[in-house]
């Protein structure tokens, strides 16, 4: 388990109050297993385990129009497989 912590933060230079990104924290978890010969091994994991609602990016250009706010993708799952010879 891992437990990351981002600050509040600005999406850009002019810190534009729409783009502004408060705190928050996400929760990964992952579990691998590797056979005793360890030429193989499986990994499951997630990544934003608790589902948190964040900013990844977002852009404003003064002048032209709208802020454009990107979401992240929110909780994702991953199998990974791994094999050596």
């Amino acid at each position: 388990m891992e437990w990351q912590y981002r600050t509040a933060y600005f999406n850009d230079a002019l810190n534009t109050q729409a783009e502004a990104q408060p705190a928050y924290g996400l929760l990964n978890g992952m579990l691998q297993w590797t056979a005793a010969n360890s030429k193989l091994s499986a990994t499951v994991g997630v990544k934003n385990a608790l589902d948190k609602e964040f900013i990844d990016a977002a852009y404003f250009t003064p002048g032209s129009g709208p802020v454009s706010v990107i979401p992240d993708r929110g909780r994702q799952w991953y199998v990974m497989l791994k094999t050596t010879f």
